[in-house]
């Protein structure tokens, strides 16, 4: 239900195909079927990636009005120099952004800031509302934790949502990507990390860093049926690689999903809700109708983590797996998603099917980074 004013697809095709390009000077998204399907009074997650002209300055989103002026229960999410003053942090405020309305990212030395140029970042903030507590992410990583501020009071009525524009800050000045809300405190993001092949035969899942940037991958974890797979994955992902691990026992209709319950990446596991912790997942059978368990209903903890549709799965009748393909939507469910075809080495020689099972896959290719 967005509408555009002057923003544009970007010239790149986005970071997961379907960016939003703004030039700083006005260009915005806007939608105002928010009613109550945007609630701030409670527990919420909002990501996106982001792609920098300018990182001292720059909505990336904003829930009100856009009338010029601050004070009314409104909530931005922006660039901002920071107190270091190196141009690079992000800055969250609340009704009038004064102290303990606002939060403010200090990112410190040079290197470890958001930078122009500096290619496509994963960014999303997080709020508990429990304890007024609101943390902030970048790359897979949380960099602020128990920010402590005022309570969201937010009267969603009369609000719109806009991307790129609002009252706190100026005008966003790149792209824009892939900006999800969620009802729920989200404490892992995967920031590019994703499930890209799966293949029951030998028990092997694939998973893929889509970012821009190497990750430092630890307390990665698999899940069944709600339950660990027991092996925890550990590995440094330059941008676009892959690593592979046969830790799950997959079955001929089965499910797999991806954790990541140590947000801070200091080796500590930390609890919650399985849902809080997911990043990715995927559901097949092999009769084009066998539902797993783990994909059944809007309770289970992979939908409910909003990675998946429920009751669906990808036909995976000869037997040889899934993977991502090309030609997805991005909305992470099974349009994304299609069996990996069976070849016939008489037909095709082996470079060939070689080349074709290991095809350029949709949205998680180094070169859209």
């Amino acid at each position: 239900d967005f509408t555009a004013t002057g923003a544009t697809r970007g010239s790149a095709g986005g970071k997961m195909g379907d960016g939003v390009e703004f030039d700083g000077s006005g260009d915005f998204l806007k939608s105002t079927a928010i009613g109550g399907d945007i609630d701030i009074t409670a527990d919420w997650s909002m990501e996106a990636w982001i792609n920098l002209d300018n990182a001292d300055d720059g909505t990336i989103l904003f829930i009100g009005d856009n009338d010029g002026s601050t004070g009314e229960n409104e909530l931005s999410w922006a660039m901002n120099a920071g107190p270091s003053t190196l141009g690079g942090d992000m800055k969250i405020c609340h009704n009038s952004c004064a102290f303990l309305d606002r939060a403010v990212t200090d990112l410190g030395a040079t290197g470890d800031q958001m930078t122009t140029g500096g290619g496509w970042y994963h960014v999303a903030i997080t709020w508990d509302d429990s304890d007024n507590q609101l943390d902030v992410w970048m790359n897979n990583e949380r960099i602020e934790s128990d920010n402590a501020l005022v309570n969201f009071n937010a009267n969603p009525s009369g609000h719109s949502v806009f991307i790129g524009v609002g009252d706190f800050d100026g005008d966003f000045s790149g792209e824009i990507d892939d900006v999800r809300i969620v009802n729920y405190q989200r404490l892992a993001f995967g920031g590019g990390l994703m499930i890209s092949k799966v293949v029951p035969s030998t028990n092997s899942i694939t998973i893929f860093n889509a970012a821009g940037t190497t990750i430092e991958v630890d307390g990665l974890e698999l899940y069944k049926a709600g339950s660990n797979c027991g092996t925890q994955i550990t590995a440094t992902l330059a941008a676009g690689a892959t690593t592979t691990t046969t830790s799950c026992s997959i079955e001929a209709d089965d499910a797999v999903t991806l954790v990541d319950s140590d947000m801070d990446n200091d080796g500590d596991m930390e609890g919650g809700a399985l849902k809080e912790w997911i990043i990715d997942g995927v559901c097949w059978n092999d009769d084009g109708s066998t539902i797993d368990s783990d994909c059944n209903s809007s309770s289970d903890a992979m939908i409910a983590a909003g990675v998946w549709g429920a009751g669906s799965a990808i036909h995976n009748s000869a037997g040889q797996g899934v993977v991502l393909k090309s030609a997805g939507n991005n909305d992470e469910a099974v349009d994304d998603w299609k069996a990996i075809p069976e070849f016939s080495t008489l037909l095709m020689p082996i470079a060939s099917v070689l080349l074709i099972v290991g095809y350029r896959y949709r949205r998680k290719n180094i070169s859209e980074a």
